[in-house]
């Protein structure tokens, strides 16, 4: 397995960061792409995602694969929601769901550095429905 770069995010681009060890992975196919999308509309019809959360999780796809599948993406907030045309509260909710349900990945920012972006390895199976809907 080749190792998989991390890509930064910034208004003119992609760019490749430094590779990281420990980064090897398989490159998801088109099943696998499929697999992601099966697992969120099965997710929805148990429990909806919002119209900002499927913008945003259907955004990472694209992403992702048009960056040919890095182990992470880094990616200002302000950056990644203007680019989905959210406001930054609504960017927030939006991600912050994502997170809780198992499809994205969001390791924070530390000391003025962009934070880094992910999608979780396939599962065997989806990941498990919440308990209880929102109020």
């Amino acid at each position: 397995m080749s190792e998989r770069p991390i890509m930064i995010l910034q208004r003119g681009g992609l760019t490749e960061a430094p590779t990281v060890a420990g980064a090897a992975a398989e490159t998801p196919t088109a099943t696998a792409l499929a697999d992601w999308l099966q697992a969120f509309w099965q997710l929805d019809r148990e429990w909806p995602f919002t119209a900002p959360e499927t913008r945003l999780y259907c955004y990472w796809l694209h992403t992702f694969h048009a960056a040919r599948w890095p182990t992470l993406l880094v990616a200002r907030e302000q950056l990644v929601a203007a680019h989905v045309n959210m406001s930054p509260k609504v960017f927030e909710s939006a991600w912050v769901g994502l997170v809780e349900r198992g499809l994205l990945i969001y390791e924070g920012s530390d000391e003025g550095r962009a934070p880094a972006w992910g999608l979780p390895k396939l599962w065997p199976s989806p990941p498990a429905s919440p308990t209880a809907l929102p109020h």
